[in-house]
């Protein structure tokens, strides 16, 4: 079958811009003993359990791959405002849940064909390196709630708005 394949930032390498890992999860041995390691063609790799995100299948407007905890910017159009949101996995499918109204936006919706010469979605950062970005809609303890829901795979509340409605 296909690989199923995941980001995680290194315990051990520095600096930051090199301690992105993407490859295989072995989560039988995390679970196991408590260590997260992805494997790529250069070998394993210790990464930081929050740093762990599964690759959506998309790409964005720079032709970064999108992972679970990327944070996405979608620009304003016609229809709606500027909206910064991150991707989380809900009801079995990857959407961008928007840190200000906390609405659920499929992730295929957010990165859909958009009319030539407007911008397009594009990741700014991600829950791990960049918490700063969620800080501007949520506090520091909604921010360690926030990632521990992502790490747990449970769908996280966001400012008091639970789960609603994917718009796809």
């Amino acid at each position: 079958g296909d690989t199923i394949v995941f980001t995680g930032v290194s315990i051990n390498a520095m600096p930051l811009s090199v301690k992105k890992r993407e490859g295989e999860l072995y989560e039988d041995f995390a679970r196991k003993y408590g260590f997260y390691f992805i494997f790529d063609d250069k070998g394993q790799h210790e990464v930081n359990q929050e740093s762990i995100g599964q690759f959506t299948g998309i790409k964005d407007t720079n032709e970064k791959l999108v992972y679970e905890g990327d944070i996405i910017l979608i620009p304003a159009t016609n229809f709606n405002v500027e909206i910064i949101g991150v991707v989380v996995f809900y009801n079995a499918s990857f959407v961008v849940r928007s840190l200000s109204s906390g609405s659920n936006f499929s992730i295929d919706y957010v990165f859909r064909e958009r009319m030539p010469g407007k911008p397009n979605p594009q990741i700014i950062g991600n829950i791990f390196e960049s918490k700063e970005l969620i800080e501007k809609f949520i506090s520091y303890d909604e921010v360690k709630d926030f990632v521990d829901c992502i790490i747990n795979d449970v769908y996280p509340d966001v400012n008091g708005v639970e789960g609603g409605k994917t718009v796809s």
